[in-house]
C-alpha cells in the first residue's frame, strides 16, 4: 500500500500565494508528483527494453528538477519511488549518454535536497524517508572511473563534468546506505589507503571520503555506529598522521572527523588526548600563519593524481579550516566538550593578531573560514538544543568578538564582509556582548567621516545589527567601562539615520550603496513612518520622518544631477561625454548590493499619508524640471515606488505629465531626432513606463487612453521616419500597457505586522509541520496571508480590446498585404528570392513592433499553443488571462507573411522579427531570467535582513522579503507550466502540431537561423535553440537541414558556416549525438564537405567536428544500426584507399583524412564489431602511425591500445601488426621513431616562445589529453609512485608512446629488436636533437617494459643502450630518460621488474665523470621508488651498505651535485617500509649524526677563499645529511630521521651563516623546512633541550635563528608540547631577554609573546610580576653598569611583550605596566627604545578603540603613557 506521509516542509513559496492557488499546490502537486514518478518508471522500463534511446529520458530529468525546486509537498513513498528509478537511469546513461546522465544526477540531488534530509521534531522512525541506496554499485562505478580503463570513446566534454556531478551524487545518497555499508567500504578501501607510499592511496582516501555514511554515528545500537567507534580509536588515528605533510590528507581525514563529531550526539566515540592534541595541531597548520620565518603554506608535499584531485575539488568548501572549526564547534557544543572550548578560545589567543587590517596575504581566507564556519556551526547547535547555557555563549561571542572586530575593517573585502555577517549572527545570540561595540564603531567611523575604508564597513556593520538593535528593550542604555550611561540605543538609530545622509556621495558609490542599505534595514523594521510625538509613531526610531524625507530626497536629486554626463551640444559630443564611464557611475544603484529599489518602495509605502503627498510631490517637480535621460532606469526606481505607494497623486502629477510631454516630442519627430528631443524622448518614456510597471491595474486603467493614443502616434510617426529607436519606445509603452492591465499582484507585501516589542514581525520562508497537522498560512512562524489583486472583467476587456487594434488588425494587414497608413509602396524581394511584393519596410516593421509590444506584455498570461490531446497541467499555476491562442496563432501568421515580405539583406528588419517570434514561441524564456536575476538580489538583500535561526525561532525575513520571493516563485510556477505543457508527447518531446501556424513560423525561424547574413542567424538561433530545448524531438527537422546545407556539394562558404553554427547549438548537438538517423547523414556531411580546404569555412567545419568529439560517445550507439554500420565500413574503405600505394588516387585532404581518422576510432565496439573489420581497422591503424599525417597517428595509435584490450586482440588484431612489423623490421622502426620525434619538436613545442623545449605541441596535446585519450583508450593511469614527487613535467615522456612500443614488441619483439638496434647504429641518432631522444627514450622503455624480448643479448643491448642515453643526456633533457626508467621498472597492470636497477648497479665501475656518478644516482632512485615493495631486497639492501659506508658513500661525495642525488636516493631508501631493510637504514641514519658536532664545527671555519682539505671534507659530509633531510622533509617523510632531527637541526642553526654561501644557503634551508614538520613527544624532548642549549651558541646569529625557530616550534606545537617542556623553553627565551645582543634580545621579546598566549596564559601574570618588579626596582642612571642595564632592558621587553601579547583589550594589569613603560620611555638607550617601540606598536592596535583604551588609565597613569606615546613613531595605516 502507497505510504500518505507527506513530506514536512512547507515554503512560503507555495502556501503564500492566493488562496486558490495555494489549495491547488497543496492539493494537486501531490498527484502530478505521483504521475510523473510512474511516467518515469514507464520510461525507464522503455528504454530499458531498447524500445527508445536513454537521451529521450532527459526531459523526465529536467522535469523531475523542476518539481524539487518548487518544493511542493510529495508523498515520501514517492519520493523513494523518484530517488530510486533517477539512480537507474543514471547507472544505465553513464558511459552511454553522459549528458543525459549527468541531467538524472542533478535531478537526484535536487530530489534529495529538497525531500531526502532528516526531519525536525519527529520520531526517530519518520526522521527521515525510508529510501535506500546500493552503495555498491556506485562503488563499482566510482572504480571504474578511477580505473580509467576505457573500451570505446567517450568524449571529455561530458565525460569529466558526468563523473564529479556522480560523485557528488554519491555523497548525497550517503544517509540512504544500510548499516553495515560503512565497515565493508573501509574494508575495501583500507589497504590502499594504508599503502601511503604509492599514490594509490589518495584515491582510496578520495573513495573512502566520498562513500563514508558517517553520518550513521548517530545511529544509536548499529552496526555503523560501534564501527565508527572501534575505527577512530584504532587505525584511523593512525592514518590522520601518515602524510602529515599532505594538505589533501589533513584535510579529508578531518572532514570525516568533523562529520563524526557532528553526529555523535550520544557521544559514544572517545576522542582521546593524543588524537585530540593532533587535530589542535592540524588546525593550527591549516591557518597557515608565518610564523617564525615560515611562510604558512606548506610548499612541498605529496602531489595529487588527476582524477582524486578533481575528486577532492568536486566537493564544495572541503578545505581543512572549515572541518576543523566544524570539528571543535561540534564537540564544545553539542558534546559538551572542555577540551574543545578551551581550544577555540586558545586558538583565537594565537590568530586573532592576523584579522588586524595592517595583515593580508594568503592566509586571509583561512581566516575567514575559521570565525564563519566557528559562528556558523555555533550558530546551528544554539537553535537545535533546548535549555541552552547563555553563559556559553556569551563566552563563545566574546571570543569570536575578538576576530570580528578587526576583520570587519580588513583590506580583504571577503574577510571584511564575512566579519559583518559575523558580527550581525553573534548579535542576534548575544546582544549585549557585540552591540555596544557595533555602536562605538560607527561612531567613531563617523567622526572621521572622509576616511570611507572605516566608514563604509562601519555602516555595513550596523546595518547588519539593526534589528538586534531594536529587538531590545525600548530605550536601552548602554554603559561604559565606568558603568556611566554612554547612548540610548534607540536615539542613537536615529541619529545615525541623519548622519548617514551625506552619505549619498556621488564621489563613492560603495558609502552611497552602505547608507541606503542602512535606510532600508531600518525601514524594513519599522511599520509605519510617522513623526516622533504623532499619533501612531513608532518609539523605535524617534525621528522626524517629515523632515528626513525631504533631505534625503534632496540629497538623491544631487546625486543625480551628478551622474548625469554633460549632454550639451552635438550628439556625437554628447555620446563621447557618456562613453564608458558615466552608465558605469549611475550603474552602482540598481547593482544588486545596493538596495536601492525595495528602500524607496518601502520608504513611499510606509510614510505618513501627509508625508507621502509630500515626498510625491517633490519626485513630480524634480521630473519636471530635469531631463536626465542617462539616469531612467535610477529615477525610474524612484517614480515606480512613488506610483506603487500613491496612485492617484503620482498618476496625476507625474505619469499624466509625462505622457503630455512625449506627445509632443513625437508630433515633431523626423527621421533623424536632434540630441535634445532624443534625450526628452528618452526620459519621459523611460519614467512613463518605469512608473507604471509594477503600479496597481487602477493606473493602468487611468492611462489606458492615453497611452493608446501615445502608442499611434509613435507608430504613425515611425511608419513616416522610420526611426527604429522610437520604434522600440512604442513597443515599450505598449508592452508596459498590457501587462499593468493582467498583471496579478499582492497589494500588502510592505505591510508588515507589528510585533509585540514594536519591532515589524518578520517570518519565515520554510517551516516544517507534522502529517495530518494544519499546515495554512499562519502556522506557527509562517507569514498572514498576503491579498492578491487579480485583473477584473474590465482590465480583461481593456486588454481585449489592445490586442485588436495592437495585433489583430496589424497581423492581418500582414497577412493580406495591405498597407493601410503606410507611406508608400516599395518592392522587395522576398526571402527565397521569388516574385516581388508590394509593402513598405517601415510599415512592416510597425506591424511587426506592434505584435510584439502586445505579446510582450502578456507573456505566458496569453494562452500558448497546445495540442487538444497535451496534459493540460505540469504543476498547479495561474490560469492565462487570456485563454485562447487564437492571437498567438494570429501573431505566428503574421510574422511569417512578415518574412515572406523582406528581403534577406534586410537585417534590421529580420532581427525584429526574430525577436518577437522568440515572443510568440517561447512565452517562458523570460520569466526564467528574471527568476534568476531577481533571486541574486534577493540573497544580496538577505545577507543584511535575514535573522538567523537562535535559540529554538526559526529564521526570518521581512515580509517584502518574502513576499518578492513569493511573486518571484509564482512567475517560475507559472512559467514552467507553460514550458512542460502543450504538447500530446509524453514529457514534451516534441511540440504542438494541431496549429499549422506554429509550424510555419518555426520553419521560417529555422531558415533565417541559416542564414548567411551573421545578424540574422544571432537573432534566430537563440530562438530555436530555447524552443528546441522545450521540444527536443522538434530539432530534428533542422538538424536535417542544417546538415542538407552542409552537405551542398557547391562551394558556398556563407551556407556551410551558417549550418556549423547551427549544429553547434546545444539542442542540436544532442540531437545529432543520440540519434542514429541524423548522426551517419551528419558524419557524412561533414567528411563530404566541399570546404575542406577553403580558409575561411575550414575553421568552422574543424571548430564543428571538435564540439561533437567533445561530446561524442560510442555507448550512444550500442545498438547495432544500419547507418550506422555502413557508415562505419565506408569510411574504412576510404582510408584504406587513401593508404593504397596506386598514385592515380587523388590524396584526401588533412582535415578530411584526419575527421575521418578520428570517427573509425570513435565507433570502435568490441560488443558490436565483427572480426573481419577489426582486422581491417588494425591494419587501417597500423597505417596511420606509419603516415605522413601527423594530426592522425596519436588517435590510432590509441585505438590501437584500445584494440589491444579486446578479447579477440589475439586473433583478429596481432596478425595485422606482426605482418606490417615483419614486412620491413627496419624500415617501420625508423618511420615510428621519427614520426614519434615530431611530437616533441622544438617548434612545435614552442621554443620560439620561451617555452620549455620537448613539450608535445597542440594537436598531440589534444590526442593525449581533449580527447581523453592518453588517460582512457591507451590504458589506465600509469601507477605512478614517489618517484614523481620531484621530477620535472614538460611532457617530454609521452605514456602512450611506451606503451605502443610495447604492444609492438609483445607481437613481434625481435622484429622490433632488429630495428632499433639498426636505427640506434646511426650516428647522426646519437647526437640528434632533443625530440628524437625522447622518441628514443620512449622506444627503448617500451621495448624494455614488454618484457618479451627472449634473448639476453638483446635484453642487455637494450638496457646498455637506454643506460648510455640516459647518462649522457643534458640536466635539462633528463626528464624523458628519468621516466622511461620508471615506465621499464613498472609500467603497470603488476608489469613490474628490477633488470634496470640491477643494470645500473652493474655499470658502476665504468662511471667516468661527476655528472655520469650524478645521473647513475638519479636514476636509481627512479627505480627504486617505482620498485616500491615489489622485489629487489638484496639490491636495495647493496644500496643501502654503499650509501651507509662512511668512506665511499657518495652522500659525502667532493662534488656537490653528486651528494644531491645521493642525498635524494638516500632519502627514499630510509623512508621505505621494508622491515628487512631496517638494519640498513639504521646505518645510514646513524652516519649522518656521526660526529655532526666536529663536523659542523669544522664547515663553520671552513673559508672558499682559503680552501683547507679536512675542512672543506667536513663541509660536504654535513651538506649532504643536509640535503637528505631536505629530501625527506618535501617528501613529507621529515619523521623517519625524527631521532636525529635534533643534531641536524643544531648543525644547521649553527652553519647557517658560514662562509660558503652556497653552504649556508642550504643550511638554511634545512631550518627553514624542519619548521613545518610536527614531531612526536620524545623527539620534542630532545629539540627543546638542544635548543635551550643552542641559545648559549657563541654567535649570535645562531642565537637569533634559534629564537625564529622557536617560535615556529611553540606555534605549530603549541598544543603537542607539554608542560614541561613548555616552561623549560620559556624560561630559556625569557633569560635571552637579557642577551648581550640587542637583536637577540629584542627577537627573545617577540618569542615570549607567543608563550604568553593560549595555552601558556596561564603563567602570564607570574612573569609579568617579576618583570614589573624588576622594571620598577632597578633604577637605570648614565653611569649604571652593563649588568644592571641588561637586567632592566629584559625587564622592559617582558614587560613590552606582555602588552603586545593583548594586542586589541586593556586588561586590568595594563595600565600600571604601561605606567611603567612611559617611565622607562625616558631612560637612557635599550630601555628608551624597546619602549618607544611598545608603544608605538600599542597605539596602531588600539587605535580603533581609543575612547575606550583612554577610559580603562586613571589620569596619572595617561600622563606617563603619554610621555611614551608623544616619542613613539607614528604608524599611517
Amino acid at each position: 500500500m502507497p505510504s500518505h506521509h507527506l513530506t514536512p516542509t512547507i515554503t512560503a513559496s507555495n502556501a503564500c500565494v492566493d488562496a486558490a492557488l495555494a489549495a491547488r499546490i497543496a492539493r494537486d502537486d501531490v498527484e502530478h508528483f505521483s504521475a510523473h514518478v510512474r511516467a518515469c518508471e514507464t520510461l525507464y522500463a522503455a528504454c530499458a527494453s531498447g524500445a527508445c534511446a536513454w537521451t529521450h529520458s532527459a526531459n523526465a530529468a529536467r522535469a523531475t528538477k523542476a518539481f524539487a525546486t518548487s518544493r511542493a509537498r510529495v508523498r515520501e513513498d514517492d519520493f523513494t519511488r523518484i530517488l530510486d528509478v533517477s539512480l537507474r537511469f543514471v547507472h544505465a546513461c553513464v558511459d552511454v549518454d553522459d549528458a543525459c546522465a549527468g541531467e538524472w544526477c542533478d535531478a537526484a540531488i535536487r530530489a534529495i535536497d529538497a525531500y531526502g534530509k532528516h526531519r525536525k521534531g519527529t520520531s526517530a522512525s519518520r526522521a527521515r524517508p525510508s529510501a535506500r541506496c546500493d552503495w555498491r554499485g556506485m562503488f563499482a562505478r566510482a572504480e571504474r572511473f578511477f580505473k580509467g580503463d576505457a573500451r570505446a570513446y567517450a568524449g571529455y566534454g561530458v565525460s569529466g563534468s558526468t563523473h564529479l556531478m556522480y560523485i557528488k551524487l554519491v555523497r548525497k545518497c550517503r544517509r540512504f546506505f544500510e548499516d553495515g555499508a560503512a565497515r565493508e567500504i573501509w574494508a575495501r578501501v583500507a589497504e590502499a589507503c594504508q599503502s601511503t607510499d604509492h599514490n594509490a592511496c589518495f584515491e582510496a582516501l578520495a573513495t573512502c571520503h566520498a562513500f563514508m555514511p558517517c553520518m550513521h554515528v548517530g545511529n544509536h545500537g548499529s552496526d555503523d555506529a560501534a564501527f565508527f567507534v572501534d575505527v577512530v580509536r584504532g587505525e584511523w588515528c593512525a592514518m590522520f598522521d601518515a602524510l602529515g605533510a599532505n594538505a589533501h590528507w589533513k584535510a579529508y581525514w578531518m572532514s570525516m572527523f568533523a562529520q563524526l563529531a557532528k553526529h555523535d550526539v550520544a557521544g559514544e566515540i572517545v576522542w582521546t588526548d593524543g588524537v585530540f592534541r593532533g587535530i589542535l595541531t592540524a588546525t593550527l597548520s591549516a591557518l597557515e600563519l608565518p610564523i617564525g620565518g615560515v611562510e604558512g603554506r606548506v610548499p612541498f608535499g605529496r602531489k595529487l593524481p588527476g582524477r582524486a584531485a578533481a575528486v577532492f575539488q568536486s566537493s564544495r568548501d572541503a578545505p581543512a579550516v572549515r572541518s576543523c572549526a566544524k570539528f571543535l564547534t561540534h564537540r564544545s557544543t553539542a558534546a559538551a566538550d572542555a577540551r574543545a572550548t578551551t581550544a577555540i578560545a586558545q586558538i583565537v589567543d594565537y590568530i586573532e593578531h592576523y584579522y588586524h587590517p595592517s595583515n593580508s596575504g594568503h592566509y586571509v581566507g583561512n581566516l575567514m573560514s575559521f570565525m564563519r564556519f566557528c559562528i556558523k556551526y555555533t550558530e546551528k547547535l544554539v537553535h537545535a538544543r533546548d535549555g541552552w547555557d547563555v553563559e556559553a555563549v556569551e563566552r563563545f561571542a566574546t571570543t569570536m568578538k575578538r576576530l570580528t572586530d578587526r576583520g570587519m575593517f580588513s583590506k580583504n573585502s571577503t574577510l571584511r564582509q564575512a566579519s559583518m555577517v559575523a558580527t550581525s549572527r553573534l548579535a542576534y545570540m548575544c546582544p549585549r556582548v557585540i552591540l555596544p561595540t557595533v555602536l562605538m564603531r560607527f561612531e567613531e567611523a563617523l567622526s572621521h567621516e572622509t576616511a570611507t575604508r572605516r566608514l563604509v564597513p562601519a555602516l555595513n556593520c550596523l546595518t547588519a545589527c539593526v534589528r538586534p538593535l531594536l529587538q531590545l528593550p525600548l530605550n536601552t542604555i548602554f554603559e561604559d567601562s565606568d558603568g556611566e550611561a554612554y547612548m540610548n540605543v534607540n536615539e542613537f538609530i536615529a541619529s545615525a539615520l541623519m548622519a548617514a545622509l551625506p552619505g549619498i556621495d556621488v564621489n563613492d558609490s560603495s558609502k552611497t550603496c552602505a547608507a541606503l542599505r542602512l535606510f532600508c534595514a531600518t525601514v524594513s523594521n519599522v511599520t509605519a513612518l510617522v513623526d516622533v510625538g504623532e499619533p501612531g509613531a513608532n518609539p523605535l526610531v524617534p525621528i522626524m520622518w517629515s523632515e528626513w524625507t525631504i533631505q534625503f530626497l534632496s540629497q538623491l536629486f544631487v546625486l543625480f544631477e551628478h551622474l548625469q554626463p554633460d549632454t550639451h551640444g552635438s550628439k556625437s559630443d554628447a555620446a563621447d561625454a557618456f562613453k564608458g564611464g558615466a552608465r558605469d557611475a549611475s550603474g552602482f544603484l540598481l547593482g544588486s548590493t545596493s538596495m536601492y529599489q525595495p528602500f524607496l518602495r518601502l520608504l513611499f509605502a510606509r510614510l505618513d499619508p501627509d508625508i507621502r503627498k509630500l515626498a510625491v510631490n517633490r519626485v513630480a517637480a524634480f521630473v519636471r524640471e530635469n531631463t536626465l535621460p542617462e539616469l531612467v532606469d535610477e529615477v525610474g526606481v524612484l517614480v515606480q515606488a512613488a506610483t506603487m505607494a500613491d496612485p492617484e497623486t503620482s498618476v496625476e502629477e507625474i505619469l499624466r505629465p509625462l505622457a503630455r510631454a512625449l506627445r509632443e516630442d513625437i508630433s515633431t519627430a523626423d527621421a533623424t531626432l536632434s540630441t535634445a528631443v532624443e534625450s526628452r524622448i528618452r526620459w519621459n518614456s523611460g519614467l512613463l513606463i518605469m512608473g507604471a510597471h509594477r503600479a496597481a491595474r487602477s493606473v493602468a486603467s487611468a492611462l489606458t487612453v492615453e497611452i493608446k493614443a501615445l502608442s499611434r502616434d509613435i507608430f504613425s510617426a515611425c511608419e513616416t521616419n522610420g526611426n527604429m529607436e522610437l520604434l522600440d519606445t512604442g513597443e515599450h509603452i505598449l508592452s508596459m500597457l498590457v501587462s499593468g492591465l493582467t498583471t496579478t499582484y499582492m497589494v500588502d507585501e510592505e505591510q508588515d505586522v507589528l510585533g509585540e516589542d514594536g519591532v515589524a514581525d518578520w517570518v519565515t520562508t520554510r517551516w516544517e509541520v507534522d502529517d495530518g497537522e494544519e499546515s495554512t498560512v499562519g502556522a506557527r512562524h509562517a507569514p498572514t496571508p498576503f491579498q492578491w489583486s487579480y485583473p477584473t472583467a474590465d482590465n480583461i476587456r481593456e486588454a481585449e480590446a489592445i490586442v485588436d487594434e495592437f495585433l489583430t488588425q496589424p497581423a492581418n494587414a500582414l497577412i493580406q498585404g495591405t498597407n493601410d497608413g503606410g507611406a508608400g509602396n516599395v518592392d522587395v524581394m522576398d526571402i527565397d528570392g521569388g516574385a516581388t511584393l508590394s509593402s513598405s519596410k517601415k510599415v512592416v516593421r510597425v506591424r511587426v513592433s506592434a505584435i510584439g509590444g502586445v505579446l510582450t506584455g502578456f507573456r505566458v498570461r496569453l494562452a500558448d499553443f497546445s495540442d487538444p490531446t497535451a496534459t493540460k497541467t505540469f504543476l498547479a499555476h495561474r490560469e492565462p488571462v487570456i485563454a485562447s491562442a487564437e492571437a498567438r496563432g494570429l501573431a505566428a501568421q503574421a510574422l511569417v507573411a512578415a518574412v515572406s515580405r523582406t528581403s534577406a539583406d534586410d537585417v534590421e528588419t529580420l532581427r525584429l522579427i526574430c525577436s518577437v517570434a522568440d515572443v510568440v514561441l517561447n512565452p517562458h524564456a523570460h520569466a526564467f531570467s528574471a527568476r534568476s536575476a531577481g533571486f541574486e538580489a534577493l540573497r544580496s538583500d538577505a545577507t543584511y535582513l535575514s535573522q538567523p535561526q537562535s535559540f529554538g525561532v526559526e529564521s526570518r525575513s521581512p515580509r517584502w522579503l518574502v513576499a518578492e520571493n513569493v511573486r518571484l516563485n509564482t512567475q517560475w510556477r507559472d512559467a514552467m507550466s507553460t514550458f512542460y505543457s502543450g504538447s500530446s508527447s509524453e514529457f514534451n518531446d516534441y511540440g504542438p502540431v494541431s496549429d499549422p501556424r506554429r509550424v510555419e513560423l518555426l520553419r521560417m525561424v529555422e531558415e533565417l537561423a541559416l542564414s548567411k547574413y551573421s545578424t540574422v542567424r544571432r537573432s534566430a538561433l537563440p530562438v530555436v535553440d530555447t524552443m528546441f530545448e522545450r521540444y527536443p524531438s522538434d530539432a530534428h527537422r533542422f538538424v536535417q537541414r542544417s546538415i542538407d546545407a552542409l552537405a551542398h556539394t557547391e562551394e558556398n562558404e556563407d551556407a556551410c558556416i551558417a549550418a556549423c553554427y547551427a549544429l553547434r547549438c546545444s539542442t542540436t548537438l544532442t540531437a545529432v549525438l543520440h540519434n542514429e538517423a541524423l548522426f551517419a547523414p551528419f558524419v557524412r556531411a561533414v567528411l563530404g564537405s566541399a570546404h575542406h580546404g577553403s580558409e575561411k569555412a575550414q575553421a568552422s567545419v574543424g571548430s564543428l567536428f571538435l564540439h561533437y568529439a567533445l561530446l561524442f560517445t560510442r555507448g550512444a550507439f550500442a545498438r547495432a544500426c544500419d547507418g550506422i554500420q555502413m557508415l562505419k565500413l565506408d569510411m574504412l574503405s576510404t582510408l584504406e584507399s587513401s593508404y593504397e600505394s596506386s598514385t592515380t588516387t587523388k590524396p584526401m585532404h588533412w582535415s578530411y583524412e584526419m575527421m575521418t581518422n578520428a570517427m573509425t576510432v570513435f565507433f570502435l565496439d568490441p560488443r558490436l564489431d565483427e572480426a573481419a573489420f577489426l582486422t581491417r581497422a588494425t591494419r587501417v591503424f597500423m597505417q596511420s602511425t606509419l603516415g605522413d599525417l601527423k594530426v592522425t597517428r596519436f588517435p590510432a595509435m590509441c585505438a590501437l591500445l584500445m584494440l589491444s584490450r579486446y578479447d579477440c586482440y589475439e586473433s583478429t588484431c596481432v596478425p595485422e601488426i606482426r605482418e606490417i612489423v615483419r614486412t620491413d623490421a627496419v624500415g617501420t622502426v625508423r618511420k615510428w621513431t621519427r614520426n614519434f620525434a615530431l611530437a616533441h619538436s622544438a617548434l612545435d613545442a614552442g621554443e620560439a616562445r620561451s617555452q620549455v623545449n620537448g613539450k608535445a605541441d597542440a594537436l598531440m596535446q589534444a590526442a593525449e589529453s581533449l580527447y581523453g585519450f592518453a588517460n582512457e583508450m591507451s590504458g589506465p593511469d600509469w601507477p605512478m609512485t614517489r618517484a614523481f614527487e620531484c621530477l620535472p613535467s614538460t611532457g617530454a615522456f609521452i605514456v602512450a608512446v611506451a606503451r605502443f612500443w610495447m604492444l609492438l614488441a609483445r607481437v613481434a619483439p625481435n622484429d622490433v629488436v632488429t630495428g632499433l638496434r639498426a636505427f640506434l647504429d646511426d650516428p647522426t641518432i646519437q647526437n640528434g636533437d632533443r625530440s628524437m631522444r625522447c622518441a628514443v627514450a620512449e622506444a627503448l622503455a617500451g621495448t624494455l617494459a614488454s618484457r618479451a624480448v627472449a634473448n639476453v643479448d638483446d635484453e642487455r643491448w637494450m638496457e646498455r643502450a637506454f643506460i648510455k642515453f640516459a647518462l649522457d643526456a643534458s640536466t635539462d633533457q633528463r626528464e624523458e630518460w628519468l621516466r622511461g626508467a620508471a615506465y621499464c621498472t613498472d609500467s603497470g597492470n603488476g608489469n613490474i621488474s628490477d633488470s634496470l636497477l640491477r643494470r645500473l648497479l652493474e655499470h658502476e665501475e665504468s662511471l667516468s665523470t661527476v655528472t655520469h656518478v650524478a645521473r647513475s644516482l638519479e636514476l636509481k632512485r627512479v627505480c627504486a621508488a617505482q620498485l616500491g615493495r615489489a622485489g629487489g631486497l638484496d639490491i636495495k639492501h647493496a644500496m643501502l651498505d654503499a650509501l651507509a659506508d662512511p668512506v665511499r658513500t657518495p652522500i659525502f661525495h667532493e662534488s656537490r651535485i653528486v651528494r644531491e642525488h645521493a642525498a635524494q636516493l638516500a632519502a627514499l631508501m630510509i623512508a621505505s617500509a621494508e622491515p628487512e631493510l631496517a638494519e640498513p637504514r639504521a646505518r645510514v641514519v646513524e652516519l649522518f649524526t656521526r660526529d655532526i658536532e666536529r663536523a659542523a664545527s669544522q664547515a663553520l671555519s671552513a673559508d672558499p677563499a682559503m680552501p683547507d682539505p679536512e675542512l672543506t671534507k667536513a663541509r660536504d659530509a654535513i651538506e649532504g645529511v643536509f640535503y637528505a633531510a631536505l629530501e625527506l622533509v618535501r617528501r613529507g617523510d621529515g619523521a623517519a630521521i625524527a631521532p636525529s632531527a635534533s643534531a641536524i637541526l643544531r648543525a644547521a642553526l649553527r652553519t647557517a651563516e658560514s662562509k660558503d654561501k652556497d653552504f649556508a644557503m642550504i643550511a638554511k634551508l634545512t631550518v627553514a623546512y624542519l619548521k613545518y614538520v610536527r614531531f612526536e613527544d620524545e623527539v620534542l624532548r630532545q629539540l627543546t633541550h638542544m635548543l635551550i642549549a643552542t641559545l648559549h651558541d657563541t654567535n649570535w646569529h645562531t642565537r637569533a635563528a634559534t629564537l625564529r625557530f622557536i617560535q615556529a616550534l611553540a606555534y605549530g606545537h603549541a598544543f603537542a608540547l607539554g608542560v614541561e617542556l613548555f616552561i623549560a623553553l620559556r624560561d630559556a627565551v625569557v633569560a635571552s631577554l637579557s642577551d648581550k645582543q640587542l637583536e637577540v634580545a629584542q627577537l627573545a621579546s617577540s618569542t615570549l609573546m607567543i608563550f604568553l598566549k593560549g595555552v601558556g596564559a596561564s603563567s602570564e601574570a607570574e612573569l609579568r610580576a617579576t618583570f614589573l618588579r624588576v622594571a620598577k626596582t632597578t633604577p637605570v642612571g648614565a653611569d649604571a653598569d652593563p649588568l644592571t642595564s641588561s637586567t632592566k632592558h629584559a625587564a622592559v621587553l617582558g614587560l613590552s611583550a606582555c602588552v603586545l601579547a593583548h594586542p586589541y583589550d586593556v586588561p586590568t594589569w595594563m595600565p600600571e605596566v604601561m605606567e611603567t613603560l612611559g617611565f622607562a620611555s625616558l631612560e637612557p638607550a635599550p630601555m628608551k627604545l624597546a619602549a618607544q617601540k611598545t608603544f608605538a606598536e600599542f597605539k596602531k592596535t588600539h587605535q580603533d578603540t581609543w575612547s575606550e583604551t583612554r577610559a580603562a588609565f586613571t589620569h596619572d597613569q595617561w600622563d606617563a603613557v603619554t610621555l611614551g606615546l608623544d616619542l613613539a613613531p607614528s604608524y599611517i595605516i
